[in-house]
């Protein structure tokens, strides 16, 4: 398993000639995520609508910058054609969160930190659900949440930088943050492969 600063470089590695491509990704993100909570009567329920099929997509960008592989703005609407399952998904994730958040704040960081990886199995698994992705996802991250946890807090100087400059430094950082969950999932789902392959496998049997 990577160290923070070891998953951070590696990111800045990635992100070389691609900094602005994906500051241009998180700017179209952040529009859509403002921009349709701002409609009126709709509001609150159409972050909700969104929130899930964005997450799968900034997965799926990442994912693919990671493992060099090609993208552009358009990868961020890959759930257009996966819309109900990433929808269902991003439904269930805050759900929970926010259930476990109402016993207590670390309740609710631990969930959040259990269901983190569940976007990037849903869009390496096509044919798992939205609720498999979600358990696969606690699977995975057992014994690992306090090192994805220490990963987070070390972009907090980088937020903080983001405040200081008015929110336009979040364009890329949060470029540089998502590369580097993104860099946390595929150096822990190596070891997991396997099981996602057996748990599909017997879920097809199954049906």
């Amino acid at each position: 398993m990577l160290q923070s600063n070891e998953i951070r470089a590696e990111a800045r590695r990635l992100l070389s000639g691609q900094w602005n491509n994906c500051a241009i990704i998180m700017l179209v993100f952040g529009i859509l995520q403002a921009g349709l909570s701002a409609i009126p009567v709709l509001g609150y329920f159409s972050f909700l609508i969104v929130t899930g099929p964005l997450a799968l997509g900034l997965a799926a960008i990442y994912t693919n910058l990671v493992r060099g592989g090609s993208f552009g703005i358009e990868t961020l609407f890959k759930a257009k054609d996966d819309f109900m399952r990433s929808f269902i998904a991003g439904l269930l994730v805050l759900l929970f969160t926010l259930l476990w958040s109402i016993l207590l704040i670390i309740p609710g960081i631990i969930a959040s930190l259990s269901y983190s990886m569940t976007f990037f199995i849903l869009n390496d698994n096509p044919r798992v659900s939205a609720s498999d992705a979600i358990k696969l996802s606690q699977e995975m991250m057992m014994g690992h949440k306090m090192e994805l946890f220490m990963l987070m807090l070390s972009f907090i100087g980088w937020f903080i930088l983001g405040v200081i400059g008015w929110g336009i430094p979040f364009l890329w950082i949060g470029a540089y943050y998502y590369a580097s969950f993104a860099l946390f999932y595929q150096s822990i789902s190596g070891a997991t492969n396997e099981e996602v392959t057996g748990f599909i496998r017997e879920e097809s049997n199954f049906n």
